[in-house]
C-alpha cells in the first residue's frame, strides 16, 4: 500500500529523447496510459492503447490544432484544442466519447459539442 501512495517514494526525471528539453504544461494519468501536452500545444501519449499497442516512448498525437487541456479514463482520453473543440478516442462501451462508434483509434471531433466552447476537459475511470 505505501508504494501505491507513494509514500517513502522520491520522485525522479523520466527523460526521453523524444521530450528531452520540452516543457510540459499539462499531464493525465489513465489506467494505463499516460498523456502529456508541451508548451507549444503538441499531445504526446505512451502506455497500452485501445488496440492494446504498448507504446512505450511518448508518440505524438495527430491534433488539428494545439491541445490546451487532456484528461485520461480508463481506456479512452479526451482533448481540448485552443480553438475551443473537444477531441475523444479509445473504448466507447458507455458512450463516454460522444461519438457513435464502439472504440475509435484517432481523435474524432465531439460534434455534439458547440466548436469554441471548451478550453478544460475532465474524464473519470468509465466517463
Amino acid at each position: 500500500l505505501k508504494q501505491k501512495l507513494a509514500v517513502g517514494v522520491t520522485p525522479r526525471s523520466v527523460t526521453h529523447p523524444r521530450v528531452d528539453g520540452v516543457a510540459m504544461v499539462d499531464i493525465a494519468c489513465g489506467d494505463t496510459s499516460t498523456a502529456a501536452i508541451a508548451s507549444d500545444g503538441r499531445l504526446f501519449v505512451w502506455g497500452t492503447g485501445v488496440s492494446k499497442q504498448r507504446l512505450l516512448a511518448p508518440a505524438v498525437v495527430d491534433l488539428p490544432a494545439p491541445a490546451v487541456s487532456v484528461a485520461c479514463g480508463m481506456t479512452h482520453a479526451v482533448a481540448a484544442l485552443a480553438d475551443g473543440r473537444v477531441m475523444a478516442w479509445g473504448m466507447n462501451v458507455f458512450g463516454q466519447l460522444g461519438v457513435d462508434a464502439a472504440s475509435v483509434n484517432q481523435p474524432q471531433h465531439v460534434s455534439a459539442l458547440p466548436t469554441g466552447a471548451a478550453d478544460r476537459v475532465f474524464a473519470g475511470r468509465f466517463h
